[in-house]
Protein backbone atom coordinates (compact mmCIF):
# COMPACT_ATOMS: atom_id res chain seq x y z
CA UNK A 1 0.00 0.00 0.00
CA UNK A 2 0.85 3.60 -1.02
CA UNK A 3 0.05 5.20 2.27
CA UNK A 4 -1.68 4.54 5.17
CA UNK A 5 -4.81 7.49 5.72
CA UNK A 6 -8.07 6.37 7.49
CA UNK A 7 -10.85 4.74 5.57
CA UNK A 8 -13.79 6.57 5.80
CA UNK A 9 -17.22 4.78 6.07
CA UNK A 10 -17.83 5.03 2.31
CA UNK A 11 -14.30 3.19 2.09
CA UNK A 12 -14.94 0.22 3.93
CA UNK A 13 -18.81 0.15 2.30
CA UNK A 14 -17.18 0.02 -1.05
CA UNK A 15 -14.90 -2.57 -0.37
CA UNK A 16 -16.64 -4.60 1.69
CA UNK A 17 -19.48 -5.11 -1.18
CA UNK A 18 -16.75 -5.64 -3.51
CA UNK A 19 -15.47 -8.36 -1.76
CA UNK A 20 -18.50 -10.28 -1.88
CA UNK A 21 -18.85 -9.94 -5.49
CA UNK A 22 -16.31 -7.93 -7.15
CA UNK A 23 -18.95 -7.31 -10.31
CA UNK A 24 -21.02 -4.85 -7.71
CA UNK A 25 -22.15 -1.72 -10.16
CA UNK A 26 -21.51 1.10 -9.07
CA UNK A 27 -25.09 2.14 -8.92
CA UNK A 28 -25.58 -0.34 -6.05
CA UNK A 29 -22.93 0.62 -3.91
CA UNK A 30 -23.81 4.06 -4.17
CA UNK A 31 -27.74 3.49 -3.38
CA UNK A 32 -26.21 1.16 -0.28
CA UNK A 33 -24.00 4.46 0.39
CA UNK A 34 -27.10 7.37 0.07
CA UNK A 35 -24.44 8.88 -2.53
CA UNK A 36 -23.78 9.53 -6.28
CA UNK A 37 -22.40 7.43 -8.79
CA UNK A 38 -20.02 9.41 -9.46
CA UNK A 39 -18.99 9.94 -6.05
CA UNK A 40 -18.34 6.32 -5.75
CA UNK A 41 -16.39 5.79 -9.04
CA UNK A 42 -14.17 8.83 -7.65
CA UNK A 43 -13.38 6.63 -4.75
CA UNK A 44 -13.13 3.28 -6.06
CA UNK A 45 -10.34 5.23 -8.97
CA UNK A 46 -9.00 6.70 -6.25
CA UNK A 47 -8.59 2.90 -3.80
CA UNK A 48 -7.12 1.56 -7.07
CA UNK A 49 -4.70 4.52 -7.39
CA UNK A 50 -3.60 4.19 -3.90
CA UNK A 51 -3.19 0.31 -4.05
CA UNK A 52 -5.60 -0.36 -1.61
CA UNK A 53 -7.73 -2.54 -4.68
CA UNK A 54 -5.24 -4.22 -6.16
CA UNK A 55 -7.14 -6.01 -8.90
CA UNK A 56 -10.47 -8.24 -9.07
CA UNK A 57 -10.49 -12.01 -8.26
CA UNK A 58 -12.56 -14.44 -9.33
CA UNK A 59 -12.90 -17.41 -7.39
CA UNK A 60 -13.33 -21.01 -8.27
CA UNK A 61 -12.92 -24.35 -6.27
CA UNK A 62 -10.00 -26.06 -8.30
CA UNK A 63 -12.14 -29.71 -8.06
CA UNK A 64 -14.32 -27.96 -10.65
CA UNK A 65 -10.70 -28.04 -12.94
CA UNK A 66 -9.95 -31.30 -12.26
CA UNK A 67 -7.58 -31.06 -9.30
CA UNK A 68 -8.19 -33.64 -6.65
CA UNK A 69 -5.22 -33.26 -4.39
CA UNK A 70 -4.49 -30.44 -2.80
CA UNK A 71 -2.10 -29.49 -0.02
CA UNK A 72 -0.45 -27.33 2.47
CA UNK A 73 3.31 -27.25 2.33
CA UNK A 74 4.94 -25.94 5.44
CA UNK A 75 9.16 -25.12 4.65
CA UNK A 76 12.13 -24.55 6.75
CA UNK A 77 13.80 -21.74 5.06
CA UNK A 78 17.44 -20.77 5.36
CA UNK A 79 18.61 -18.20 2.93
CA UNK A 80 20.38 -14.68 3.30
CA UNK A 81 17.87 -14.13 -0.06
CA UNK A 82 14.46 -15.56 0.81
CA UNK A 83 13.15 -13.42 -1.93
CA UNK A 84 14.79 -15.22 -4.29
CA UNK A 85 13.40 -18.47 -2.93
CA UNK A 86 9.88 -17.11 -2.71
CA UNK A 87 10.13 -16.19 -6.42
CA UNK A 88 11.32 -19.67 -7.58
CA UNK A 89 8.35 -21.01 -5.17
CA UNK A 90 5.91 -19.01 -6.90
CA UNK A 91 6.90 -20.18 -10.50
CA UNK A 92 6.59 -23.89 -9.39
CA UNK A 93 3.13 -25.12 -11.57
CA UNK A 94 0.46 -26.02 -9.06
CA UNK A 95 1.36 -23.21 -6.00
CA UNK A 96 -1.49 -21.01 -5.44
CA UNK A 97 -0.06 -18.90 -2.51
CA UNK A 98 2.70 -18.67 -0.66
CA UNK A 99 2.87 -16.95 2.91
CA UNK A 100 5.95 -15.75 4.73
CA UNK A 101 6.23 -15.83 8.31
CA UNK A 102 8.51 -16.71 11.73
CA UNK A 103 9.16 -19.74 13.43
CA UNK A 104 10.48 -23.22 12.83
CA UNK A 105 8.61 -23.79 9.40
CA UNK A 106 8.81 -19.69 7.78
CA UNK A 107 7.38 -20.25 4.69
CA UNK A 108 3.61 -22.08 4.15
CA UNK A 109 2.33 -22.90 0.44
CA UNK A 110 -1.15 -24.02 -0.65
CA UNK A 111 -0.64 -25.88 -3.54
CA UNK A 112 -3.48 -27.78 -6.23
CA UNK A 113 -2.56 -30.50 -8.75
CA UNK A 114 -4.71 -33.34 -10.38
CA UNK A 115 -3.16 -36.22 -7.94
CA UNK A 116 -1.24 -37.42 -6.09
CA UNK A 117 1.83 -38.37 -8.24
CA UNK A 118 1.46 -34.60 -9.66
CA UNK A 119 1.35 -33.28 -5.91
CA UNK A 120 4.53 -35.56 -5.45
CA UNK A 121 6.26 -33.17 -8.32
CA UNK A 122 5.30 -30.09 -6.91
CA UNK A 123 6.89 -31.27 -3.38
CA UNK A 124 10.41 -32.29 -5.01
CA UNK A 125 10.74 -29.07 -7.14
CA UNK A 126 10.38 -26.70 -4.01
CA UNK A 127 12.75 -29.54 -2.37
CA UNK A 128 15.08 -28.96 -4.53
CA UNK A 129 15.30 -25.17 -4.62
CA UNK A 130 18.60 -23.83 -2.70
CA UNK A 131 17.79 -22.83 0.63
CA UNK A 132 14.91 -24.99 1.29
CA UNK A 133 16.26 -27.17 4.40
CA UNK A 134 12.72 -28.39 5.13
CA UNK A 135 9.58 -29.51 3.68
CA UNK A 136 6.38 -30.78 5.73
CA UNK A 137 3.02 -31.45 3.35
CA UNK A 138 -0.38 -31.64 4.80
CA UNK A 139 -2.95 -32.92 2.28
CA UNK A 140 -6.36 -31.79 2.22
CA UNK A 141 -9.02 -33.86 2.53
CA UNK A 142 -11.98 -31.03 2.40
CA UNK A 143 -12.30 -27.85 2.02
CA UNK A 144 -14.53 -26.92 5.47
CA UNK A 145 -14.92 -22.61 4.51
CA UNK A 146 -14.18 -20.79 1.57
CA UNK A 147 -15.68 -17.16 2.71
CA UNK A 148 -12.51 -15.03 3.30
CA UNK A 149 -14.43 -11.90 1.56
CA UNK A 150 -17.45 -12.10 3.97
CA UNK A 151 -15.55 -12.91 7.16
CA UNK A 152 -12.86 -9.98 6.50
CA UNK A 153 -13.19 -7.60 9.70
CA UNK A 154 -12.80 -3.62 9.07
CA UNK A 155 -12.83 -1.44 11.75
Amino acid sequence: MKNTRELDEIDCKILQMLMIDSRTSFSKIARECETSINKIRNRYNRLKEENIITGEVMDIYPSVLGHKTSAMIRLKVISNNNSNIINQINEVPGILMVICGFGRKNVVCFASTHNADELNIVVDKIRNIHGVVEAETNINVGMKKFAYPENLQFK
